[in-house]
């Protein structure tokens, strides 16, 4: 299966694939219908027609979201993470010489927030001469101000805080930490389930520890096999590509889209997943996901959540269901863009060059997105970070209504039927991690 909402930069390739662009279908093939969650390729997935034992053929005929640019040699912020590992926080602040704004668990804790101890607590802060005007007393991002300081809600914890040297809420730390925001989310959810997978195709449940709710996981890659790995670990995920294997950059399909998901999909329906569910009636759908993307490459793949919605409330159990159907539609979540890779849609040229929205804000939700729309049926809207990110802690339904707000497509008479979690690779990704996934649908 291939699900996402690419689209070919190269011109060549484009017209090759106009004929088979979708917004995020593909094959799925191997013994658990391996299509996976959103290879975000274009034309349709050989991961069907060439599953290894497969009984469910799926991607073949219908075909996900086109493919997502030529190429991609550097990544928007990648490794160069200013707000992670060198923000200087506490550990120079030179009014607190206890002070752990820097060290402290910014991201989720928010530990170089509000009760930073480079902060108001430190003790160089308030009882040093100097503490007063120090970077680490009363005026640290790590302590008082850490609240309306980007990097104190987008960072990823400890080495991501913000404090020390960007005073007031105005480092920089935040919007390109990688690392996700601080916010608490009610989504615990853990596992001691392990999978070693080899193969092109293969699949499997896992449980949540003290409880009946699964998640499920797909190798899915449809594009291309080259000995690729992933080895599953509760609800973490990490990819091998020993071998090097890769599509060239003219080719606008990702090789797949390993991944692990909640609701029904060709015929593997998770458990206690409170899906599908109408736009409407969704609470809130707090959700984790956190990745090493930007210490591994950012240049030829992505990490991103794919999100089908569907026109009813029946949930895709068919086998050859590989996208969300006739009046559905796909919201996807991109922590960064590859360089020449993007979403399907845009502005500009007729390739779609450049975001049809660029640099919006979503309310809850840190940073600024770049918001791409393809109004095709089933229609795609992805959100790409402005700024590169390794991951979120947030609630999704913040993405939905903003996307329900700004009419860009889906209303509230749909119905959210599968969230997924993973990653489009077009080369590399050798020791790439998906840290943690949780999603709960209220």
């Amino acid at each position: 299966m291939r699900s996402g909402c690419p689209k070919l930069c190269a011109l060549a390739v484009l017209l090759l694939a106009s004929l088979f662009l979708a917004c995020g279908a593909g094959n799925s093939g191997g013994s658990g219908g391996n299509g996976g969650a959103s290879g975000s390729g274009g034309n349709g997935g050989t991961g069907g027609t060439s599953a290894a034992g497969g009984t469910t053929l799926a991607g073949g005929t219908t075909f996900s979201g086109g493919a997502i640019g030529s190429g991609g040699k550097t990544g928007l912020g990648g490794s160069a993470n200013p707000g992670g590992t060198t923000a200087p926080g506490g550990t120079t602040a030179p009014g607190g010489m206890t002070s752990t704004g820097g060290k402290a668990s910014g991201g989720m804790t928010v530990m170089g927030g509000s009760s930073g101890t480079g902060g108001r607590t430190g003790s160089g802060g308030s009882t040093s001469t100097g503490g007063t005007t120090a970077s680490g007393g009363s005026i640290s991002t790590g302590g008082t101000t850490a609240s309306t300081n980007p990097g104190g809600r987008t960072g990823s914890g400890g080495s991501t805080s913000t404090g020390g040297t960007s005073s007031g809420g105005t480092g920089t730390g935040g919007t390109t930490a990688a690392g996700g925001t601080t916010a608490t989310v009610d989504c615990t959810d853990a596992s001691t389930k392990t999978y070693n997978f080899t193969k092109q195709y293969e699949d499997g449940s896992i449980a949540v520890t003290g409880s009946t709710k699964t998640y499920y996981t797909m190798t899915n890659w449809w594009h291309k096999f080259g000995g690729q790995t992933v080895t599953i670990n509760g609800l973490s995920m990490k990819l091998g590509n020993p071998q090097s294997a890769s599509v060239p950059a003219s080719d606008g399909d990702p090789m797949g889209f390993p991944s692990i998901f909640i609701g029904t999909y060709q015929n593997k329906a998770t458990v206690g997943s409170n899906l599908p569910k109408k736009v409407s009636d969704i609470a809130s759908v707090p959700t984790i996901f956190n990745t090493n993307s930007s210490s591994v490459d950012t240049s030829n793949l992505n990490a991103t959540y794919d999100v089908w919605f569907t026109a009813t409330s029946a949930p895709l159990s068919s086998t050859m269901a590989n996208n969300p159907g006739k009046g559905g539609a796909y919201l996807m979540v991109w922590l960064f863009k590859p360089e020449q890779r993007q979403p399907r849609g845009g502005s500009g040229q007729a390739t779609g060059a450049s975001p049809n929205y660029p640099a919006t804000t979503v309310s809850g939700v840190p940073g600024k997105w770049d918001v791409w729309v393809d109004p095709s049926d089933p229609l795609c809207i992805s959100y790409v970070a402005s700024d590169p990110i390794d991951g979120l802690t947030f609630d999704l339904n913040n993405f939905i209504q903003d996307s329900v707000t700004k009419q860009y497509g889906i209303t509230t008479s749909m119905y959210l039927s599968i969230i997924f979690a993973g990653f489009e690779v077009w080369a590399g990704g050798d020791g790439l991690q998906c840290k943690q996934f949780c999603a709960r649908v209220n």
